[in-house]
């Protein structure tokens, strides 16, 4: 938030002579500057988004990321539960110490549908169990998934459960963070897809005391499964499958500031980019793109019929092994202008908004990679809009407002009495008459009261090319009470509206970095020093 830094110039007197008055008083006349603003072109069109050229006339040139895919539009791993129950099948046994319980390997499936993976890398996620022990001897549990690794080591835990009381049990419950773990989906012998093995053994401790087991006791009783599994990467066949998406809006900025009135473009591009960074084929079909204004629910939609509901054929990305960037991406780029959509309506309407609504389908001729698709979560298919176009242009009454903190060092050392008459200075770079209104507020942005400003800020002349010669000076008188300059020191922020039209209109005008309004807020003013 940019500050206004209002200054006083207090004129004091010293006196050579004693006064009997323990507290005297004088009143005096005061002319100073009491605020100042500069107003630029990142007023009206953020710095970020603005180019000049040799001449420093200015482009905007914006780029927005109106669309992501979605990565649980792909596919998601769902919650996985895999129960082992094994009851004791024969009469009577004895256990000893060290004696094996129980040893099997099964494969998990993920129960996917659509999509056949071999590989899956966890961003993050959780693998949980919950294991009984209703012996009455020690036993110990290991848990092995042989393929699924984190620096190529297996995922395996061992847990020592104590002996049951009689007609009792003990439990345990373990939950492991899988984060960076690679699971290898290709199962027990590698020709699978979406399955892993996994290997259980129980076997009582070295140092267990004996028991005898009987016919229906379970022995092994452990429930485990995968929770909240989010992949940052994937590779298999992604399946064929349509994503909708149905209408969307997204935030617009380059015309946030303008409050109201019309404008007319000189020239304007824009440019629909695809970024594919997934290893599939696919079709888009944009079905709308429409500019809405919220200030005055003005909608235009676009029309372009290369674009709208138009067949987009999309190439799937490349892997480059690279750490930091591994996907190489394809691009589909429509150029918009005048000769081939209504772009020009559509910006003209000054959108603080865009919706949109488009269908992606995915693998369109099946699974022609052989099973190489390929996923990052971090790196999807983006659809973004790039405008560019010269800031160039006619206006009609458009109204920009910013609100700016107001800061008056040492306000406690002057209280204003009696009336005085603001003078304001604007020194205008613009070639535009302009209007400004002052509004002051509270803390809380709540109004505070008004400056009143009649008149009108006078535009800079211009040369026969329409370009500023030099800034025009316009001086406008502003009366102001007691109770007015109180609430003034009193206020803590300042909102300036300013309201414009371009000379000619709808003449196009050009737009130069040097451009600038100064304004300066100078009091004549009465002032009671103690």
């Amino acid at each position: 938030m940019k500050k206004i830094y209002l200054t006083l110039l207090i004129i004091t007197f010293l006196l050579a002579c004693k006064k009997e008055n323990d507290r005297p008083q004088w009143e005096v006349n005061v002319i100073g500057p009491l605020a100042h603003a500069t107003l630029g072109v990142n007023n009206f069109i953020a710095d970020s988004i603005t180019q000049s050229d040799s001449t420093h006339a200015i482009n905007l040139v914006y780029e927005d990321q109106i669309y992501t895919t979605n990565l649980d539009s792909l596919f998601q791993i769902p919650d996985t539960s895999f129960p082992n129950v094994f009851v004791f099948p024969l009469s009577t046994y004895a256990l000893g110490a060290s004696t094996p319980i129980y040893s099997n390997t099964n494969n998990i499936s993920l129960n996917e549908s659509g999509v056949e993976l071999r590989e899956v890398i966890v961003k993050s996620g959780y693998f949980h169990v919950e294991a009984n022990n209703r012996l009455q001897t020690n036993v110990i549990y290991t848990y092995t998934i042989p393929k699924a690794t984190l620096n190529g080591i297996p995922f395996q835990f061992t847990v020592n459960m104590n002996p049951a009381p009689a007609g009792g049990s003990v439990s345990y419950s373990g939950l492991f963070d899988l984060s960076g773990y690679k699971f290898d989906l290709t199962g027990m012998n590698g020709n699978e897809v979406n399955t892993l093995s996994y290997d259980i053994a129980a076997q009582t401790a070295a140092n267990a005391p004996n028991d005898t087991v009987y016919n229906g006791d379970t022995l092994v009783n452990i429930q485990a499964g995968f929770r909240d599994i989010i992949p940052y990467y994937a590779k298999g066949y992604l399946g064929q499958k349509e994503i909708q998406q149905g209408l969307t809006s997204d935030y617009f900025s380059p015309f946030a500031a303008i409050k109201s009135g019309n404008i007319r473009l000189k020239d304007v591009s824009m440019k629909l980019i695809i970024e594919n960074n997934v290893g599939v084929d696919a079709q888009a079909i944009v079905n709308q793109l429409r500019s809405v204004n919220t200030r005055t629910h003005a909608v235009v939609d676009l029309t372009a019929p290369q674009l709208i509901s138009h067949t987009i054929n999309i190439n799937r990305a490349a892997e480059n092994g690279n750490t930091y960037y591994p996907v190489n991406p394809t691009y589909y780029t429509v150029n918009l202008d005048h000769t081939n959509s209504n772009l020009v309506p559509f910006i003209e309407n000054l959108p603080d908004r865009i919706d949109y609504a488009l269908n992606l389908n995915v693998n369109p001729l099946g699974n022609i990679s052989g099973s190489n698709d390929f996923v990052y979560s971090d790196y999807l298919v983006n659809m973004k809009l790039r405008i560019d176009m010269p800031l160039a242009f006619a206006a009609d009454h458009i109204t920009l407002a910013d609100t700016t903190e107001l800061d008056i060092p040492n306000k406690e050392d002057f209280d204003p009495v009696g009336p005085g008459t603001f003078t304001l200075i604007a020194d205008n770079g613009f070639p535009f008459d302009a209007d400004l209104h002052v509004t002051l507020l509270d803390e809380h942005d709540q109004f505070v009261d008004s400056i009143p400003v009649s008149g009108y800020i006078a535009a800079a002349p211009v040369d026969v090319n329409f370009k500023v010669i030099s800034p025009k000076r316009t001086k406008i008188p502003v009366y102001v009470d007691q109770a007015r300059k109180q609430r003034i020191l009193g206020a803590k922020e300042i909102s300036l509206r300013v309201s414009f039209t371009t000379p000619g209109y709808p003449q196009a005008i050009q737009i130069y970095t040097d451009y600038k309004l100064n304004v300066k807020l100078v009091a004549d003013a009465s002032y009671l020093i103690h």
